[in-house]
């Protein structure tokens, strides 16, 4: 039976950025998941027929904030390329409030960065093509549990063993549950279409937020050299999201178009939709001797505010240094007095960011003519504040 410091489980973002940021520290990784990473190819290369657009863009793509861009190019070990956005615009179909939001109020060159999911994936993997100490074992796990003072993980062909587990398996995480840490759970029947539309006039590195009746529609830069391209998210009830996805293409450029009014442009042309359910859940104990969680397998939230994939890396980040900082010092990785610093570290800031995503949803997803009153209110006040908006911005950013 093979014995590895420390078993990653999960190929996603988070596993591979945990595996990438600790490539060159000296332990045997194993990156365990049912299929091998590999690199994907795609081109961004839009092609219009009629309302049916073909576009190259990945379905899933990410908001990625300057701390999380930085910490990407310093585990690639060479630039990532992304498609940044200089301001970002909010506002709200039921009303007339808008709020406004500029890199330079924010004192940065860019909010953030708009990522296939794909691309980050192959910047991932390319960096840990010559990590000789990082190992993919293939499988479903079966088991994980603790045994003669390290943890074994099952498989249905075998088992390997590891002095720490870390559960980077996704929102419905194996590992959570066979090591028996709760999560806390929100299920209300909501999903989001995910989709590449062509816009008549350039998003103008813009990204877009709007509060439609039916759900947040968010409309992102995709492309530099394609500004009339956005990847949308829109959240809705699953009832909703089925009857987006059932529309023809012509019917649904329409409806996005009577969403966004003139603050953006028209949609003309849209490419294949695609729906994935929301998930929203926290995980109040993250770590226990030789388990850890990070990323969604620790909290999964709303993607209205875009900082899902953002929570994940920053735990990647303080994952890999105390990771290091224990080796260094003598100690084994699935020890536990750094664990729980871990979990001290990142369980507030999770949970200060998983309420605040809950109470905008919660906000802006309802039609009641009281609450729309008070949003609309909330967002006039906040846009005529520059020093409340250029903090907003810093936090979205990851600078603060």
């Amino acid at each position: 039976m093979s014995h590895f410091d420390i078993a990653i489980v999960g190929a996603g973002l988070t596993g591979l950025a945990l595996a990438a940021a600790l490539r060159n520290a000296e332990l045997s990784i194993a990156l365990i998941d049912a299929e091998a990473p590999s690199l994907s190819e795609f081109a961004i290369s839009p092609v219009r027929d009629g309302f049916e657009l073909e576009s190259g863009v990945p379905a899933r793509v990410s908001a990625i904030n300057q701390r999380s861009m930085a910490f990407l190019t310093r585990i690639a070990g060479a630039p990532v390329p992304a498609s940044p956005y200089t301001h970002m615009h909010v506002w709200d179909q039921l009303g007339s409030a808008q709020i406004r939001f500029d890199a330079a109020d924010a004192g940065c060159a860019e909010l953030g960065f708009i990522m296939p999911n794909a691309a980050i994936i192959n910047v991932l993997v390319q960096s840990l093509e010559s990590a000789d100490h990082v190992t993919f074992v293939r499988g479903e796990i079966t088991s994980c549990e603790r045994e003669d003072g390290a943890m074994r993980v099952g498989f249905e062909t075998g088992a390997i063993t590891a002095d720490l587990v870390i559960g980077a398996d996704g929102g419905n995480s194996s590992i959570r549950r066979m090591a028996g840490m709760r999560s806390l759970k929100r299920e209300d029947g909501q999903s989001a279409v995910v989709a590449a539309v062509m816009l008549d006039r350039s998003l103008a590195a813009t990204a877009h937020q709007c509060f439609t009746a039916t759900g947040p529609l968010a409309l992102l830069p995709v492309a530099t050299e394609h500004p009339e391209l956005a990847s949308i998210v829109w959240s809705a009830a699953d009832v909703e999201v089925g009857r987006l996805l059932d529309l023809d293409a012509a019917a649904f450029c329409a409806e996005m178009t009577y969403c966004i009014g003139d603050e953006v442009g028209q949609a003309v042309s849209v490419d294949t939709r695609f729906s994935f359910p929301l998930r929203r859940q926290f995980t109040p104990q993250v770590a226990r001797r030789g388990v850890v969680l990070a990323g969604d397998a620790a909290h999964a939230i709303h993607p209205l505010g875009g900082q899902g994939v953002n929570l994940g890396f920053a735990d990647v980040e303080k994952l890999a240094e105390l990771t290091q900082a224990a080796v260094m010092a003598g100690e084994a990785p699935g020890d536990g007095s750094w664990l729980q610093e871990y979990a001290f570290a990142r369980g507030p800031y999770n949970a200060a960011v998983v309420g605040a995503m809950e109470a905008l949803s919660v906000l802006y997803g309802r039609t009641n003519p009281a609450l729309v009153f008070l949003r609309n209110r909330g967002m006039r006040i906040t846009n005529d504040l520059p020093f409340v908006k250029a903090q907003i911005a810093r936090v979205a950013s990851g600078m603060l």
